[in-house]
């Protein structure tokens, strides 16, 4: 599944790269939600200007670490029209088992000579953590592929990572012309009309809560999101904000 837009010169795909299976109290009051949802697992394909990026790479074969969870990027990208070999930059806005698995493959970085952006404060977690992502981001900076990317700074034509604080150490949303990917600023659409539900997965969750309304106030243009299915736009009235999809 896949959903395309046009934003400062690139086509902007939100690719579902797989699922999580979510307890409903882990997202929202109890009785507000569903006991269990499916929830998508998003990457982001930019493609323009002569270039090719994947904005995280999902679980990998990390997905084990989920129980139930289903992850296929390949297939995903495949059914999107995208070829794999092509992407010249991976850009990962954190540093979570669903956002970063499959950047490694058997000990070797997934995406042959493609450059890995990361945040500076992503960077340093990563040299010093005793954890798989942190050997992952070890093993691509052994191959000469890293790139610790200074917020604001170009990655390509008009795409930069900004800080979003909070949910894990180096989170990063990613500004692309008009459009932003929130990554896991948000993790259901109810959550921008309702900032407080979304603790669960946040290290900090009083500072995710001061990321989350400064940025969703602040954000215009199209937005998506790694775990809401398809391009959205934060909508503000008098009442207060929620999430209208494209």
């Amino acid at each position: 599944m896949s959903e395309t837009i046009s934003t400062g010169g690139w086509t902007a795909t939100l690719i579902q790269a797989g699922t999580l299976p979510m307890d409903g109290t882990d997202l929202a009051p109890p009785g507000a939600l569903p006991d269990t949802l499916s929830v998508p697992s998003n990457v982001l394909v930019l493609r323009g200007h002569g270039r090719t990026l994947l904005v995280d790479t999902a679980s990998g074969s990390r997905a084990a670490e989920w129980e139930g969870a289903v992850e296929d990027l390949d297939g995903a990208l495949t059914a999107a029209g995208v070829d794999a070999s092509q992407i010249d930059t991976v850009v990962l806005t954190h540093l979570d088992f669903d956002h970063c698995g499959g950047i490694e493959r058997e000990g070797s970085p997934a995406f042959a000579g493609a450059r890995v952006a990361v945040s500076p404060e992503a960077a340093a977690w990563a040299a010093e953590a005793d954890d798989p992502a942190a050997a992952a981001i070890r093993t691509v900076d052994a191959a000469e592929l890293l790139d610790v990317t200074d917020y604001g700074a170009e990655i390509a034509p008009g795409v930069s990572l900004a800080p979003a604080p909070g949910h894990r150490v180096g989170h990063s949303i990613l500004r692309v012309g008009e459009a932003t990917f929130l990554a896991d600023v948000i993790h259901h659409p109810s959550h921008v009309a309702n900032l407080t539900w979304d603790r669960e997965f946040d290290s900090d969750p009083e500072l995710a809560l001061e990321t989350r309304r400064r940025i969703l106030a602040g954000t215009e243009g199209p937005v998506a999101c790694s775990h809401i299915a398809g391009w959205g736009r934060i909508e503000r009235s008098p009442k207060g904000m929620a999430w209208e999809p494209l």
